[in-house]
């Protein structure tokens, strides 16, 4: 199931994954997963949207998105989303945080799953809101009520997020650079060097560790080549 077709037939049927829950819906491993995926948006055949700290992988525009949390699937949709959002608005909620919405309550704890849902409000209030500190964390205050409802219910219609695209990976042909047999290869770091790596990957510059290394490894070697070697 490995195979990056039979994968692509998994998105398709689901629309957006995780890598994570890919896995678990194919029967494969992670690693498998992240590496199928990747293929596959370096052909343009799926596309990869920023969710926080985990990423969409989907077949269409982000919309309803498959995470994977502690063995158990969690179904992120947006049409769900912006109608539980648009029911604390007409209770007369203004400040909204993924912590308050009902369909994430068996996930709270899940950071990837808090994360990913902070992301798709921000997309549905985007311009009707405003970000700000509250107790339990950030909130987003609705500033137009008005506005925000006209947002979600063309959400709940469309089931479609407004988020960009984004590519990792692929060389300027667009084939993913390093497509041969990958090996393992372990080295120590200073741990400060490995907290900015996670930064990067948190902030969506790049997917995972491994993809960060591989680039900087690759940057590396390409400032050397042509070099007399000893």
């Amino acid at each position: 199931m490995g195979q990056p077709g039979q994968v692509l037939e998994v998105i398709r049927q689901y629309g957006c994954v995780t890598s994570g829950a890919l896995a678990r819906l194919a029967g494969i491993t992670g690693m498998q997963a992240y590496y199928a995926l990747l293929r596959l948006s370096c052909e343009g055949r799926i596309a990869i949207y920023p969710l926080g700290l985990a990423h969409a992988y989907c077949a269409g525009p982000a919309g309803s998105v498959v995470m994977a949390c502690g063995g158990r699937l969690l179904w992120l949709d947006a049409r769900r989303i912006a109608a539980e959002v648009l029911c604390m608005l007409e209770l007369g909620a203004r400040a909204v945080r993924p912590a308050r919405l009902e369909s994430l309550e068996p996930f709270v704890r899940c950071p990837s799953v808090m994360s990913a849902a902070w992301h798709v409000l921000r997309a549905l209030l985007d311009g009707v809101s405003v970000e700000m500190s509250a107790a339990g964390g950030r909130a987003l205050v609705v500033t137009d009520p008005r506005a925000a409802a006209e947002r979600l219910e063309r959400v709940m219609q469309s089931g479609v997020l407004q988020l960009e695209p984004v590519r990792y990976g692929c060389s300027s042909r667009g084939r993913r650079q390093g497509g041969e047999r990958m090996v393992q290869a372990g080295f120590h770091v200073p741990r400060e060097w490995l907290k900015m790596l996670d930064w990067l990957v948190r902030c969506g510059i790049f997917p995972s560790r491994s993809e960060a290394v591989r680039e900087a490894l690759k940057k590396l070697i390409e400032s050397y080549r042509g070099h007399d070697r000893a």
